[in-house]
């Protein structure tokens, strides 16, 4: 038995990883960076895979071209085939960049067994391709990880937009844009495009979420129009599911002047936001602003997001 579990190990390797397309990963909640280095579980199950069947087929030996594309036909279909069947998972969706990751992975060990045949430039150019195409799938990690230092460097600064890397701290951030006019500190704000669907605005999904030591919540925002209404929340761990009800959380809602307007909430009145418990305030989980009902498209531009020590 041990010496068929040897022999076939990559199998095995290969059919202890499959399950996990489809149970387990990060959840909702988690940092950025846990959930890129399990996408790149993609990169390693189909270097894997590519390794079984090059053991089966030979696919790296002359003539090679015909086994390698049919292979490369068969990891598209096999990726995407895997996504799809994602899709029938609860809270799980399709994702290109998951399929571009699988493919990544057979073609980084492809790359680097044919160079393992070669010599002189050929070699160095294989080789210089696959340590490419590594970096290319490592960035998101590294620029995750990268500004999860940076949150955790600046806390209790909770955003100032110095970084083009905090726009990914924020949910469907395609409406953002970081400028450098109107600023109300620092050398950049950010602007926030707002439509006329019912509710329109942003939401703060990675930070850190234990302001127990904050005395208050502070942020700026600047409106260049006529006076608006905009509408703020805050909820914990507890606010998920079928908790999610308005009275499970802080909200509140301020009129916007035209021009700077610097809003301060103490954290008193964010602990008894909801009416039937208390904010556990050690472990806070979102924040959002957003606006009603607008009759048109607004601009709003948002500076410092901040919680004010005691």
């Amino acid at each position: 038995m041990w010496e068929f579990l040897f022999r076939h190990k990559i199998w095995l390797f290969l059919a202890l990883l499959a399950p996990w397309f489809f149970i387990g990963g990060p959840g909702y909640y988690n940092p950025r960076s846990i959930k890129e280095v399990w996408n790149l579980g993609h990169v390693v199950f189909f270097a894997a895979l590519a390794l079984a069947v090059d053991s089966r087929f030979h696919l790296c030996r002359k003539p090679a071209l015909p086994r390698i594309g049919l292979f490369f036909l068969f990891i598209v279909g096999l990726a995407c085939g895997i996504e799809f069947l994602q899709t029938f998972q609860p809270g799980r969706i399709a994702s290109l960049q998951d399929v571009l990751l699988g493919l990544a992975g057979a073609v980084l060990f492809l790359l680097w067994q044919v160079s393992g045949r070669m010599a002189g430039g050929g070699k160095i150019f294989l080789r210089g391709c696959s340590v490419v195409i590594s970096v290319v799938c490592l960035l998101p990690l590294i620029m995750a990880s990268y500004d999860e230092f940076r949150a955790w460097r600046d806390f209790p600064v909770l955003a100032d937009f110095e970084s083009p890397l905090e726009l990914s701290r924020w949910g469907d951030n395609s409406r953002l844009l970081r400028v450098r006019a109107p600023v109300k500190s620092g050398r950049f704000a950010l602007q926030v495009s707002l439509a006329v669907e019912h509710y329109s605005g942003l939401s703060l999904h990675y930070f850190s979420g234990d302001w127990h030591l904050a005395r208050a919540l502070t942020w700026s925002v600047y409106n260049p129009d006529d006076t608006l209404v905009l509408h703020y929340r805050v909820h914990d761990w507890k606010h998920r599911g079928k908790d999610q009800q308005f009275a499970n959380r802080f909200n509140g809602q301020v009129e916007l002047a035209p021009g700077w307007n610097t809003i301060t909430i103490p954290m008193e009145d964010i602990e008894n936001g909801p009416k039937q418990r208390r904010t556990d305030l050690n472990h806070i989980t979102g924040l959002g602003f957003f606006v009603v009902s607008l009759p048109s498209p607004r601009v709003l531009y948002f500076d410092k997001v901040e919680l004010l020590p005691e």
